[in-house]
């Protein structure tokens, strides 16, 4: 008993007539019913009465009782057909702040879907708290934050570390060289990268005037330093930076007595054992090595 089988019995009950079920199923009405012709043999026993010069047909009884076990025949196989085709996919998720996600771990999450294509990847961003909270409610494989807590059962390790950049406009009066004293809080856009970073903002920019924007988004940082005035300014890590510069309007200048690096945790559950965790951490330790001004923190394999 095949498939086309009791396609082509199912079709004449639906059609009625041996003529229109053959063309339903695009074949001949000999071919149809030299396989309605094959099912009866195999099942041993009639299931449609043949009437010369009867146009419709008629079913025996046992062509009747047939019909819903037919129906469910069809069924299976399909769902059978469906499954062959469904790829089982290992669902693996990773939250971070925007910043690790767009402008670094980007090539690394490629290569890591490269690498093991039955994976299923969810990139969810948060701020650096629910980061921790969702890897310890294990809502998360994984997380990269800039900056460090300490709840139950999660590790946090430094992953990398960034310097810190002075970008500006390049028709800005700013000197070749730029100390945080010819800083105007009033005309910096201000994003909160690490704990490290907005204590030291605080420490120089200890004026009344407050940033011209805080932007918790990155994206929005690099479109108002090219819409504002000639003298907007920002501070942002290495890998921000590299996307910035290429805007032909902007530019990096020397920074005196700037903030500490920019440290990036990876943090996962101590009791979290994944091949996909491993694999992701090694493709880190590789687009590490390739980038200057970014220093590797994690310790050796």
């Amino acid at each position: 008993m095949t498939y086309l089988e009791i396609e082509a019995f199912l079709a004449v009950i639906e059609h009625g007539t041996l003529t229109q079920a053959a063309d339903h199923i695009f074949i001949s009405q000999p071919a149809l019913s030299k396989r309605i012709s094959l099912l009866e043999e195999e099942l041993g026993f009639r299931l449609i009465e043949r009437q010369k010069g009867s146009r419709s047909i008629t079913l025996t009884e046992k062509g009747k009782a047939f019909v819903p076990i037919a129906g469910r025949y069809k069924d299976i196989w399909l769902e059978t057909e469906q499954l062959k085709r469904h790829t089982a996919r290992e669902r693996f998720v990773i939250y971070s702040s925007d910043g690790p996600h767009l402008y670094f771990l980007s090539q690394v999450y490629k290569k890591l879907m490269d690498l093991h294509p039955e994976l299923s990847l969810k990139l969810c961003t948060a701020v650096y708290t629910e980061c921790f909270e969702n890897v310890q409610k294990r809502r998360a494989d994984i997380a990269f934050t800039g900056a460090d807590y300490h709840y139950k059962n999660v590790l946090s390790t430094p992953a990398y570390g960034e310097k810190m950049h002075f970008i500006c406009r390049k028709d800005s009066h700013y000197p070749a060289t730029v100390h945080p004293q010819e800083l105007n809080a009033g005309d910096a856009v201000f994003s909160p990268y690490s704990t490290e970073f907005t204590n030291w903002f605080s420490y120089w920019c200890h004026s009344l005037e407050t940033p011209r924007v805080e932007a918790h988004l990155i994206a929005q940082v690099e479109d108002f330093l090219s819409s504002l005035h000639p003298d907007i300014w920002t501070i942002a890590p290495t890998s921000v930076m590299r996307r910035f510069l290429q805007d032909p309007r902007l530019t990096t200048r020397p920074l005196q007595c700037g903030p500490p690096d920019r440290v990036v945790y990876v943090v996962r559950r101590a009791d979290k054992h994944s091949p996909y965790i491993d694999d992701l951490l090694v493709l880190l330790r590789e687009r590490i090595s390739q980038m200057e001004d970014v220093t590797l923190l994690l310790p050796p394999l």
